[in-house]
């Protein structure tokens, strides 16, 4: 059964991970780059401590205004946006995909 969990789509229709996803979901970090003001430092921490296409948990979102923040189990108490996120069952989606092929 597929997530119907909320996702954001961006202008350039890329889809980021849930807004409202919960303790425990699976994010991907995808990485993309950063040309905005660097909020509590999220993109300087995504760059230093995250690796391109690794799954990791979600410990909670935090939404201020027109940004949503994900901090992770893996590194408490830091910001990551979560635009550089898409849901982890879009990554079983694509295993599935090339599985099939």
């Amino acid at each position: 059964m597929e997530n119907t969990a909320v996702t954001s789509t961006l202008s350039n229709e890329r889809k980021c991970m849930n807004l409202y996803a919960v303790q425990g979901d699976k994010v991907r970090f995808i990485a993309p780059p950063h040309d905005e003001h660097d909020l509590f430092m999220a993109g300087e921490n995504a760059e230093r401590l995250l690796e391109k296409g690794q799954v990791y948990t979600v410990k909670v979102t935090h939404g201020y205004n027109l940004f949503t923040f994900v901090e992770l189990e893996e590194f408490p108490n830091m910001l990551f946006y979560a635009t550089d996120f898409e849901d982890a069952f879009e990554l079983l989606k694509e295993l599935r995909m090339n599985f099939s092929t």
